[in-house]
């Protein structure tokens, strides 16, 4: 027996050691990988155009290209708020402040919740902290300080509030009781995000899916109305009413439904569907392990048949999310979220609370009060362990720039400072990622072309774009068209390399990243 309590132990430190490591490994992931992006900088640049004026911009203050769109898209900046809130902290806590946000929203989002549902349900062992490393590692599949960030923020937050009001459910209390609380948190959080991102419709989906579930359950299937079905109820009905305080009021929906179904949605590639490549990737393979274990957990609950619409709700939560994020490579941080908490939350495990005295029971119940996952002392731990390895990466290892280079992109830092001490005149066709860069760095900066606000453009001025920037088709034709006298590029592109011998271009600067060409005689 003595041996058997060291063995655990044992085991438990050990168990412990890794999962902190991971947890601190994780934060020094972020503070590596994030700003390797470079659409950090047109987030940067539009937050810091909105704090210098006070108001936010009814017309692009850095494209010459889209007003002028045959298109005639409304100009909507839709995620405003986010843009104010990353360059505030960067101008007060410079690029590591905005590193350990990430770090922590990310943990709190990725491990806190998952562990918190799963307790909730009494699953507090080595399942949990499993699927919870799972759902962990499957988000580094897609991380990044763009607004999703508070969307996985905000995703997990209603999330945790919907698992608690499944495990009260069973509680004495009054049927139909509104739970204020529930409702403040929906109606704070749908305010919020509908400043923030395009996903705060997501909010809405889950609520209304659920409700549609019981009322289903209701009038088919005999079963009593949910407990917390009015709580659902008003909470989605004041709730829309918020996502109406932004600076567009119901427009915002509008613009939402129109990016979603953009068709220029098909030639971004992180919304490409997800292929051969999850098979391929490392990155991908967490995701595919924790479907695998939600499909079966599934399956093996057809014998025991649903309890409840909440259950159902759950249940069926897995199936969609799992199938959306084949759909779009971009949902697998989202979906893998959903799929833990609706692994916990739809009855679908049995609880480890009596588990006899086999010596994994024992392990998993030393474990389970190990980790106190409900605790708030607990999540402040976790989140600043990951608060703390961005820190250090960003302050000893690995400074933080913006953005960062990285083997997708190089920062065409020549070639930016060239242009910092010689000004460019006349129409400019840069490279989309250049752009972002030249309206963060550099103030005032050219007019740009474009850059990777991809909605903010149509699918002809994107067709155009790559025909000039490829040199195929009438690119000739379309250098006139655009009236384009300046050219900032990577020095590998067709159209450099077209131009560069050209008697009607010179090169004004090249090195081997970027190259500035400019029309002699410019108009």
């Amino acid at each position: 027996m003595l041996t058997q309590t060291k063995t655990i132990n044992f085991l438990l430190q050990l168990l412990l050691v890794i999962v902190l490591c991971s947890i601190f490994l994780y934060g020094v992931c972020v503070a590596g990988l994030v700003f390797k992006e470079p659409d950090i900088c047109f987030l940067l640049a539009m937050g810091r155009w909105i704090f210098e004026n006070g108001v936010v911009p009814t017309q692009d203050p850095f494209s010459y290209t889209q007003a002028h769109l045959t298109s005639a898209k409304p100009y909507v900046v839709y995620q405003w708020l986010y843009e104010v809130i990353c360059y505030g902290i960067v101008k007060v806590a410079g690029g590591t402040g905005l590193l350990v946000l990430s770090a922590g929203i990310l943990i709190f989002s990725f491990f806190v919740v998952p562990m918190r549902a799963f307790a909730r349900a009494g699953n507090r062992g080595c399942f949990a902290l499993l699927v919870s490393m799972l759902v962990l590692f499957s988000s580094l599949s897609h991380i990044s300080v763009r607004p999703e960030l508070f969307s996985f923020l905000f995703l997990a937050i209603i999330l945790d509030q919907l698992s608690r009001l499944k495990s009260e459910e069973n509680k004495a209390s009054d049927e139909h009781k509104v739970d204020r609380t529930f409702v403040f948190i929906c109606v704070t959080i749908a305010c919020l995000w509908a400043n923030i991102h395009v996903l705060f419709v997501l909010l809405f989906a889950l609520l209304i899916f659920l409700l549609s579930v019981q009322i289903f359950a209701k009038l088919f299937l005999g079963a009593k109305l949910a407990k917390n079905f009015y709580t659902i109820l008003l909470a989605t009905l004041l709730s829309f009413f918020a996502t109406l305080l932004n600076p567009y009021g119901f427009t915002i929906w509008n613009h939402t439904i129109r990016i979603i179904l953009d068709p220029i949605n098909k030639t971004i590639n992180e919304l490409f569907p997800l292929g051969a490549e999850a098979w391929q990737s490392p990155v991908y393979y967490p995701f595919l392990l924790l479907s695998i274990i939600a499909l079966i957990a599934l399956v093996k609950t057809f014998r025991s048949g649903i309890t409840g619409a909440n259950d159902f709700f759950f249940r069926f939560l897995i199936p969609i999310f799992i199938g959306l994020a084949f759909q779009s490579r971009r949902l697998v941080p989202i979906s893998v979220l959903i799929l833990a908490v609706s692994l916990a939350s739809g009855s679908m495990l049995q609880s480890n609370s009596n588990e006899g005295e086999s010596f994994f029971s024992k392990f998993n119940a030393r474990l389970s009060t190990a980790f106190n996952s409900l605790s708030p002392i607990w999540a402040s731990a976790m989140i600043f362990l990951a608060g703390l390895g961005a820190y250090l990466t960003s302050v000893y290892i690995m400074p933080p720039s913006i953005p960062q280079g990285s083997a997708a992109f190089s920062v065409p830092a020549g070639a930016i400072k060239y242009i910092a001490s010689n000004p460019l005149s006349g129409r400019l066709l840069n490279d989309a990622h250049y752009g972002a860069v030249l309206i963060w760095q550099l103030v005032p900066s050219p007019k740009i072309f474009v850059d990777p606000r991809y909605f903010l453009y149509d699918t002809k001025h994107m067709s155009d774009y790559w025909d000039m920037v490829l040199a195929r088709n009438s690119w000739q034709n379309l250098l006139k068209e655009y009236r384009i006298d300046c050219i900032f590029l990577p020095a590998n592109t067709p159209l450099v390399k077209t131009l560069s011998t050209h008697p009607d271009w010179q090169i004004l600067y090249k090195d081997d990243t970027a190259a500035i060409l400019k029309l002699r005689n410019v108009r």
